[in-house]
């Protein structure tokens, strides 16, 4: 995906390796809805002036939260699914024409792989995500160049929920549930910014 706020190393989980339990079949419809109860982080705001004065700049607290049906657990089968980037603007992107709280959406396919970058997890997911232009609310501005995206994750599924990680580098970005052949995750926010034209008048500024 584009930029998570908190990473973390790729886990300790020997003590699940041989927890069979948590394989089944598709049962989606039982996932939690994890984005319930997000909210905007009030220090994304902007930050201050080289003599000290606060400037708040245009942006939003963003949340990557995706969903997925696999056919199955095993290397090659199927897997198909939603991500979103959720985005909780601050007042001085609010403020803009464009701004606004909003959603980018991509539709994912791929398939189940072996993880690469974490021992200890049981599944790995190469994905292909494309721009759902019908579904997304954000403006062009803030997804362009990311119309198209190759994604690759390593996931463990543990006895209380999944944890996932980049392929690549086997560092932790989000956390789920899991429901058979059904999984979710959700990273922690983080603070976005656009650019463009600021202010020294900071309403967004938490007190």
């Amino acid at each position: 995906m584009l930029i998570f706020s908190s990473f973390l190393a790729c886990g300790d989980a020997n003590k699940y390796d041989d927890d069979t339990s948590v394989l089944g079949t598709n049962t989606s419809g039982a996932l939690t809805d994890l984005t319930q109860g997000l909210t905007g982080n009030p220090d994304c705001w902007g930050s201050y002036t080289s003599d000290g004065n606060p400037y708040c700049v245009p942006g939003a607290t963003g949340y990557f939260y995706g969903t997925f049906d696999l056919t199955g657990l095993s290397t090659g089968e199927q897997a198909t699914g939603t991500e979103k980037w959720i985005l909780f603007s601050n007042d001085t992107w609010g403020a803009t024409p464009d701004g606004g709280d909003c959603e980018v959406v991509w539709t994912v396919v791929g398939n189940v792989t072996t993880p690469s970058a974490c021992a200890n997890c049981e599944i790995g997911l190469a994905l292909t995500a494309s721009i759902n232009r019908d579904a997304t609310t954000c403006p062009q501005g803030v997804w362009t160049g990311s119309e198209t995206m190759q994604e690759e994750y390593d996931v463990f599924l543990g006895p209380t929920g999944t944890t996932w990680y980049f392929s690549g580098s086997g560092t932790q970005f989000a956390m789920g549930e899991q429901s058979g052949n059904a999984m979710n995750y959700l990273s922690e926010g983080s603070c976005n910014f656009w650019g463009g034209q600021g202010s020294t008048e900071c309403s967004d500024m938490p007190q």
